[in-house]
């Protein structure tokens, strides 16, 4: 999509103004909002080819301590979540000897959906609320589901 605006952009009292000075704030939200939509067809689209090529996909729990906001995915091992959910440096998803699933990175990690009481031992070790549980386990079959705390 072509940006209907000209940078730089500065906000202001909550409005977004190109560089002539003109109010782009709807342009821009329209822009915003149609990025990430592509973005999530692309990321559906790259989900639906490993599913075709019958690689075993999961559906976890994406936890980022770091800037404390959760989503339930849909993931495959080699997934690089901070490409294809823009997931901030979430890195790949990696495969352990034990056959789990996890994240080699500080701050965030994947945890498997399996029940609500194992979601609130989360909430117990201060991971996650009590509402970011319930909402997680109310979308526990969603493909990508933004849970912020």
């Amino acid at each position: 999509m072509e940006k209907p605006f000209s940078y730089p952009l500065t906000m202001k009292n909550g409005k977004v103004f190109d560089a002539a000075g003109k109010d782009v704030t709807e342009l821009y939200q329209e822009y915003k909002q149609s990025e990430a939509a592509e973005k999530m067809v692309s990321a559906l689209e790259k989900l639906a080819q490993v599913k075709q090529q019958t690689l075993p996909t999961k559906r976890m729990l994406f936890i980022d301590t770091a800037y404390k906001y959760s989503a339930v995915i849909e993931t495959f091992v080699g997934d690089d979540l901070s490409e294809r959910l823009n997931l901030a440096y979430a890195g790949k998803v990696e495969e352990n000897e034990s056959g789990e699933w996890y994240l080699n990175k500080m701050n965030r990690k994947i945890i498997e959906i399996e029940s609500l009481a194992q979601l609130y031992s989360l909430v117990s070790r201060g991971d996650i609320t009590m509402d970011m549980a319930e909402i997680a386990w109310d979308n526990r079959e969603s493909c990508f589901y933004m849970i912020k705390r």
